[in-house]
């Protein structure tokens, strides 16, 4: 299959990965991604949007702002923005999803809420930036949803970022994750092949998105068994803080060496893939 020419205005995905600690301090191993975002951001011709995914992670507690009435959620797209911004992209060119919680809802939603929603401004040529670990399941979910039978043409194209800041061991149990994500999905996916479909699998079966599944994890005196647990659980939290980008700063911060290492690496990635001619895994489907 044919992949956009690197010249083509693009709708780049960040997908979603770990609440942050702050507005601008994000998990160690989503820095990459936003770079990366950023960095192909600035490499392509006008016309290119950026959509930052997620309003939160299933697994652990959503990041609020203390207010005099309560707290205020921190989404993890609104935080990945305002990195986006310190490092230079324009925010009328950056696009904040709200409501998914996971990888599925991350490509459903920046499907239906932007992609579907204003085709005019959104390339239907999709580079979604992740990590390595959860390259596979992404890529999984990707070329599922937006190449579902009653929709317009989309290409999709893939682009991984370092697993920064994950052990050994935290990395295994995130991998064994993914794989069992993957295997169930390859039940699901073979009878869902168009958007009313997804939608109601969503809307009646998955339990972050159906009435159901959301009054269960709602109820606050029942335990909670998470998807993953140990360090894979506690992966999902905390951040890189780099001095001097996008106006970060306090305690905590990381050496300008390590944020000068990510940069290169990711944006090496990156001119490797222009230069291949986007030769990324990818898929178009047939008109």
């Amino acid at each position: 299959m044919d992949l956009p020419a690197p010249a083509s205005p693009s709708t780049i995905l960040v997908l979603g990965g770990g609440p942050p600690s702050s507005l601008l301090t994000l998990p160690s191993y989503v820095h990459p991604r936003v770079l990366a975002a950023a960095g192909l951001y600035h490499s392509s011709p006008p016309g290119s949007k950026i959509i930052c995914l997620s309003a939160g992670t299933a697994h652990v507690p959503q990041l609020s702002c203390p207010t005099p009435s309560g707290g205020r959620p921190i989404y993890e797209s609104a935080s990945c923005a305002a990195v986006l911004a310190g490092l230079g992209v324009p925010t009328e060119d950056v696009f904040c999803e709200i409501t998914s919680y996971d990888t599925i809802g991350n490509i459903y939603f920046a499907l239906t809420s932007f992609l579907l929603r204003a085709p005019a401004l959104f390339p239907p040529s999709v580079v979604a930036v992740t990590s390595s670990f959860h390259l596979p399941r992404s890529k999984l979910v990707a070329e599922w949803v937006l190449s579902l039978s009653d929709l317009p043409r989309y290409s999709v194209s893939m682009l991984d970022v370092p697993d920064v800041g994950l052990s050994e061991s935290a990395l295994a149990e995130r991998r064994g994750k993914e794989q069992k994500s993957i295997e169930y999905l390859n039940t699901v996916i073979p009878s869902i092949t168009t958007s009313d479909q997804l939608f109601d699998w969503l809307t009646t079966t998955h339990t972050l998105y159906s009435s159901a599944g959301l009054i269960q994890r709602s109820k606050c005196d029942e335990a909670f068994e998470p998807f993953v647990s140990g360090e894979g659980l506690s992966s999902y939290g905390g951040g890189l803080r780099v001095k001097g980008v996008g106006g970060w700063g306090g305690g905590g911060e990381a050496a300008p060496a390590l944020l000068l290492l990510l940069m290169g690496y990711v944006l090496g990635k990156i001119a490797e893939r222009l230069a291949a001619g986007w030769r990324t895994g990818a898929s178009k489907r047939e008109s």
